[in-house]
Protein backbone atom coordinates (compact mmCIF):
# COMPACT_ATOMS: atom_id res chain seq x y z
CA UNK A 1 0.00 0.00 0.00
CA UNK A 2 1.07 3.59 -0.60
CA UNK A 3 3.02 5.17 2.32
CA UNK A 4 0.42 7.83 3.09
CA UNK A 5 -2.42 5.34 2.80
CA UNK A 6 -0.60 3.02 5.21
CA UNK A 7 -0.01 5.83 7.70
CA UNK A 8 -3.64 6.89 7.55
CA UNK A 9 -4.78 3.29 8.04
CA UNK A 10 -2.54 2.89 11.11
CA UNK A 11 -4.01 6.07 12.64
CA UNK A 12 -7.53 4.92 11.75
CA UNK A 13 -6.95 1.55 13.42
CA UNK A 14 -5.63 3.30 16.57
CA UNK A 15 -8.85 5.32 16.81
CA UNK A 16 -7.11 8.65 16.14
CA UNK A 17 -8.95 11.65 14.71
CA UNK A 18 -7.86 12.03 11.07
CA UNK A 19 -7.51 15.21 9.02
CA UNK A 20 -7.91 14.42 5.34
CA UNK A 21 -8.18 16.13 1.96
CA UNK A 22 -11.36 16.14 -0.10
CA UNK A 23 -12.19 17.63 -3.50
CA UNK A 24 -13.44 20.75 -1.72
CA UNK A 25 -12.29 21.68 1.81
CA UNK A 26 -10.31 19.83 4.53
CA UNK A 27 -12.25 17.07 6.25
CA UNK A 28 -12.23 15.45 9.68
CA UNK A 29 -12.90 11.79 10.37
CA UNK A 30 -12.77 8.93 12.89
CA UNK A 31 -12.98 5.14 12.81
CA UNK A 32 -16.66 4.19 13.31
CA UNK A 33 -15.53 0.87 14.79
CA UNK A 34 -13.84 2.77 17.67
CA UNK A 35 -16.20 3.96 20.40
CA UNK A 36 -13.31 5.84 22.01
CA UNK A 37 -12.49 7.59 18.74
CA UNK A 38 -16.15 8.44 18.19
CA UNK A 39 -16.58 10.11 21.58
CA UNK A 40 -13.27 11.92 21.17
CA UNK A 41 -14.52 13.21 17.82
CA UNK A 42 -17.80 14.42 19.32
CA UNK A 43 -15.90 16.19 22.09
CA UNK A 44 -13.54 18.17 19.88
CA UNK A 45 -16.28 19.02 17.33
CA UNK A 46 -18.86 19.85 20.03
CA UNK A 47 -21.23 17.74 17.99
CA UNK A 48 -24.54 16.19 19.09
CA UNK A 49 -25.15 12.45 18.83
CA UNK A 50 -28.44 13.15 17.04
CA UNK A 51 -26.67 13.99 13.77
CA UNK A 52 -25.69 11.40 11.19
CA UNK A 53 -22.67 11.60 8.89
CA UNK A 54 -21.92 12.05 5.24
CA UNK A 55 -19.48 9.25 4.44
CA UNK A 56 -17.00 8.84 1.59
CA UNK A 57 -16.28 5.84 -0.61
CA UNK A 58 -13.61 5.28 -3.25
CA UNK A 59 -15.96 4.19 -6.05
CA UNK A 60 -19.62 3.62 -6.83
CA UNK A 61 -19.05 -0.15 -6.57
CA UNK A 62 -17.62 0.27 -3.06
CA UNK A 63 -20.42 2.67 -2.09
CA UNK A 64 -23.25 0.32 -3.04
CA UNK A 65 -21.56 -2.52 -1.13
CA UNK A 66 -22.36 -0.61 2.09
CA UNK A 67 -26.09 -0.35 1.29
CA UNK A 68 -29.03 -2.66 1.02
CA UNK A 69 -29.72 -3.33 -2.70
CA UNK A 70 -30.61 -0.23 -4.68
CA UNK A 71 -33.21 -0.21 -7.45
CA UNK A 72 -31.19 -1.22 -10.58
CA UNK A 73 -31.75 2.15 -12.28
CA UNK A 74 -29.91 3.87 -9.43
CA UNK A 75 -26.89 1.63 -9.82
CA UNK A 76 -26.63 2.87 -13.41
CA UNK A 77 -27.20 6.50 -12.37
CA UNK A 78 -24.48 6.50 -9.74
CA UNK A 79 -22.04 4.72 -12.02
CA UNK A 80 -22.59 7.51 -14.57
CA UNK A 81 -22.49 10.46 -12.17
CA UNK A 82 -19.87 9.67 -9.52
CA UNK A 83 -17.38 11.06 -8.66
CA UNK A 84 -19.36 14.25 -8.07
CA UNK A 85 -20.60 16.54 -5.26
CA UNK A 86 -23.71 14.39 -4.87
CA UNK A 87 -24.42 12.53 -1.63
CA UNK A 88 -27.03 9.76 -1.62
CA UNK A 89 -29.00 8.35 1.32
CA UNK A 90 -30.15 4.73 1.33
CA UNK A 91 -30.67 1.96 3.87
CA UNK A 92 -27.40 0.53 5.21
CA UNK A 93 -26.60 -3.14 4.98
CA UNK A 94 -26.19 -5.23 8.12
CA UNK A 95 -22.87 -4.87 9.91
CA UNK A 96 -22.35 -1.14 9.32
CA UNK A 97 -21.39 0.60 12.57
CA UNK A 98 -24.30 2.11 14.52
CA UNK A 99 -22.07 5.09 15.34
CA UNK A 100 -22.70 6.46 11.83
CA UNK A 101 -26.43 6.94 12.43
CA UNK A 102 -28.65 8.88 14.80
CA UNK A 103 -30.21 6.46 17.32
CA UNK A 104 -32.92 4.35 15.72
CA UNK A 105 -31.88 5.21 12.14
CA UNK A 106 -30.24 2.90 9.59
CA UNK A 107 -29.98 5.15 6.55
CA UNK A 108 -26.45 5.83 5.33
CA UNK A 109 -25.35 8.91 3.37
CA UNK A 110 -22.47 8.25 0.93
CA UNK A 111 -20.55 10.35 -1.58
CA UNK A 112 -17.82 9.41 -4.05
CA UNK A 113 -15.54 12.45 -4.45
CA UNK A 114 -12.52 13.15 -6.64
CA UNK A 115 -9.56 12.32 -4.38
CA UNK A 116 -5.77 11.92 -4.52
CA UNK A 117 -4.73 8.39 -5.47
CA UNK A 118 -3.41 7.60 -1.99
CA UNK A 119 -6.77 8.50 -0.43
CA UNK A 120 -8.59 6.27 -2.91
CA UNK A 121 -6.26 3.40 -1.93
CA UNK A 122 -6.93 4.05 1.75
CA UNK A 123 -10.71 4.16 1.29
CA UNK A 124 -10.76 1.05 -0.89
CA UNK A 125 -9.35 -1.04 1.95
CA UNK A 126 -11.73 0.06 4.73
CA UNK A 127 -14.36 -2.28 6.22
CA UNK A 128 -16.67 0.68 6.96
CA UNK A 129 -17.73 3.84 5.14
CA UNK A 130 -15.47 6.81 5.95
CA UNK A 131 -17.31 9.53 7.95
CA UNK A 132 -16.26 13.02 6.90
CA UNK A 133 -17.22 16.41 8.32
CA UNK A 134 -15.95 19.95 8.00
CA UNK A 135 -13.20 21.17 10.31
CA UNK A 136 -14.86 23.55 12.77
CA UNK A 137 -16.70 23.80 16.05
CA UNK A 138 -20.26 22.76 15.21
CA UNK A 139 -22.26 25.82 14.21
CA UNK A 140 -19.24 27.82 13.06
CA UNK A 141 -18.12 28.30 9.43
CA UNK A 142 -15.91 25.50 8.05
CA UNK A 143 -12.17 26.02 7.81
CA UNK A 144 -11.08 26.06 4.17
CA UNK A 145 -7.29 26.36 4.54
CA UNK A 146 -5.36 23.12 5.13
CA UNK A 147 -2.81 24.63 7.55
CA UNK A 148 -5.52 26.45 9.50
CA UNK A 149 -7.36 23.14 9.80
CA UNK A 150 -4.22 21.43 11.08
CA UNK A 151 -3.71 24.20 13.67
CA UNK A 152 -7.35 23.92 14.79
CA UNK A 153 -6.96 20.18 15.33
CA UNK A 154 -3.62 20.45 17.16
CA UNK A 155 -5.20 22.86 19.64
CA UNK A 156 -7.93 20.34 20.51
CA UNK A 157 -6.37 16.89 20.40
CA UNK A 158 -3.15 15.03 21.03
CA UNK A 159 -4.45 11.86 19.34
CA UNK A 160 -4.74 12.81 15.70
CA UNK A 161 -3.17 12.17 12.32
CA UNK A 162 -2.43 14.79 9.69
CA UNK A 163 -0.85 13.49 6.46
CA UNK A 164 2.27 15.26 5.27
CA UNK A 165 1.02 16.49 1.92
CA UNK A 166 1.34 19.66 -0.12
CA UNK A 167 -1.34 22.20 0.71
CA UNK A 168 -4.46 20.95 -1.12
CA UNK A 169 -6.14 23.32 -3.51
CA UNK A 170 -9.62 24.34 -2.39
CA UNK A 171 -11.83 23.62 -5.38
CA UNK A 172 -15.30 23.42 -3.89
CA UNK A 173 -17.72 26.32 -3.84
CA UNK A 174 -20.23 24.84 -1.43
CA UNK A 175 -21.60 21.63 0.10
CA UNK A 176 -22.67 18.56 -1.81
CA UNK A 177 -26.31 18.06 -2.74
CA UNK A 178 -27.95 15.32 -0.65
CA UNK A 179 -30.76 13.21 -2.10
CA UNK A 180 -32.71 10.11 -1.12
CA UNK A 181 -34.19 7.86 -3.83
CA UNK A 182 -37.80 6.93 -3.16
CA UNK A 183 -37.49 3.49 -4.71
CA UNK A 184 -39.85 4.42 -7.56
CA UNK A 185 -37.99 4.89 -10.83
CA UNK A 186 -35.98 8.11 -11.00
CA UNK A 187 -37.91 9.80 -8.22
CA UNK A 188 -35.99 11.16 -5.24
CA UNK A 189 -36.27 13.66 -2.43
CA UNK A 190 -33.78 16.51 -2.09
CA UNK A 191 -32.61 16.62 1.53
CA UNK A 192 -30.06 19.39 0.96
CA UNK A 193 -29.63 21.52 -2.14
CA UNK A 194 -25.93 21.96 -2.71
CA UNK A 195 -23.72 22.65 -5.70
CA UNK A 196 -24.79 19.58 -7.70
CA UNK A 197 -27.70 20.32 -10.04
CA UNK A 198 -30.18 17.45 -9.79
CA UNK A 199 -31.36 18.19 -13.33
CA UNK A 200 -28.23 16.26 -14.34
CA UNK A 201 -29.87 13.10 -12.99
CA UNK A 202 -33.10 13.44 -14.93
CA UNK A 203 -31.19 14.26 -18.14
CA UNK A 204 -29.24 10.98 -18.14
CA UNK A 205 -29.87 8.61 -21.02
CA UNK A 206 -29.47 5.15 -19.50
Amino acid sequence: MNRLASQMRAAWDRGDICLHPTDSIPGLSFNPASTKGYHHFLQIKKRATTKGFVTLASSWERAISFWQPLPPVWNAILESIWPAPLSVVWEAREGISDLLFPKGERHLCIRVPVLPEWMELFLEDLPHPFPSTSVNDTGNPPIVDWYDAETWLKQRSSAFFCPEIPKPKVSGTGPSTVIQPTGKGLHFNILRQGIFDTKNIKSLKL
